[in-house]
């Protein structure tokens, strides 16, 4: 199943009022950074349980007056990491800073997984137009990461269907395989649609071993009223 997340907010179902049937979410958990701009601000987040305790990744924006691309990048666009025992209490433990040349405008949208005990963070390059691209580090802590030395590891530069831009990565391990999901836009920046590329799961998940399974046309497209002309953020689990 595949869904759009786009909010920092785990929700429970709320018992139903006794003249009501109607649908009462209950806030079971809340969290937002304010670190960057004195107020709260984040989104993208990515939940995995590492050890005994679960982290989250999520998108952080640049400081208050800070240049996209200026001397001093690592303050841009960046990635932040908290920490909870029990998904309900929250607390910041760190980031992950723009290092390479690639970055130089930001990272955003984590998508991380779980691999042999270490943590796989896939995330997009930021501010590029139709050049964000899919990066990828790995950790064996969950807060220090090693950049993948082929960054950008996934571009569908050979779907003609797509723009060849790639965000929102969601990476979901299926039968030996590592499925990627990613967001695209058509050749015209117009309509925004989802595609999907997998790897080897026993690989390195660099440029080579990727093979885009949607090369010939979108995993999925936009046709309801409400989706309008964008699909985005997926979210994959197993039913």
């Amino acid at each position: 199943m595949i869904i759009a997340v786009s909010a920092s907010l785990l929700l429970e179902s709320a018992p139903a009022a006794r003249q009501s049937t109607e649908y009462e979410p209950t806030l079971v958990s809340h969290y937002s950074d304010s670190t960057r701009r004195g107020r709260p601000y984040a989104k993208d987040p990515s939940i995995i349980r590492f050890g005994n305790r679960y982290l989250m990744y999520y998108s952080i924006p640049p400081a208050d007056g800070q240049k996209q691309g200026a001397e001093g990048f690592q303050t841009g666009w960046a990635i932040g990491i908290a920490e909870s025992r029990d998904l309900k209490r929250w607390r910041k433990v760190g980031e992950v800073l723009p290092v390479q040349a690639v970055e130089r405008n930001g990272i955003a949208a984590p998508g991380a997984i779980v691999i042999r005990g270490r943590v796989h963070l896939f995330y997009q390059n930021y501010g590029n137009g139709r050049r964000d691209a899919i990066n990828h580090a790995v950790s064996s802590d969950g807060l220090t990461f090693v950049r993948n030395t082929s960054n950008p590891v996934f571009r569908p530069v050979d779907a003609p269907w797509s723009a060849g831009r790639a965000i929102d990565a969601e990476p979901f391990a299926h039968k030996g395989k590592l499925l990627l999901y990613y967001a695209t836009r058509d050749p015209d920046m117009k309509v925004q649609k989802i595609g999907v590329a997998q790897a080897p799961l026993h690989s390195t998940f660099d440029r080579d071993s990727w093979t885009n399974l949607s090369k010939e046309g979108p995993a999925l497209t936009p046709v309801l009223d409400w989706e309008r002309n964008c699909v985005e953020a997926p979210r994959v689990r197993t039913h």
